[in-house]
């Protein structure tokens, strides 16, 4: 991977201050990543399930179903 000079000093300090190596800092990083774009998908799908009522009161009345067995005892 080709990274400028400044994000080089950068990854170099955080390597540093971390003590990690830039494969796991480079790792953490693209995790890190990926679950902020999670998070914002997430975000947008919700937003849209809010605005169309049918959806919303279909989804509502599968999370109760779920949350009703979720205290069943299968998972102890």
């Amino acid at each position: 991977i080709r990274i400028n000079d400044n994000d080089k000093k950068k990854l170099d300090r955080i390597c540093r201050e971390a003590n990690l190596s830039q494969t796991e800092v480079f790792h953490l990083a693209v995790a890190a990543f990926e679950k902020q774009r999670l998070s914002k998908r997430l975000k947008l799908d919700f937003e849209a399930l809010a605005l169309n009522e049918a959806a919303l009161d279909e989804y509502k009345a599968e999370s109760q179903i779920l949350d009703q067995t979720s205290s069943d005892g299968l998972l102890e």
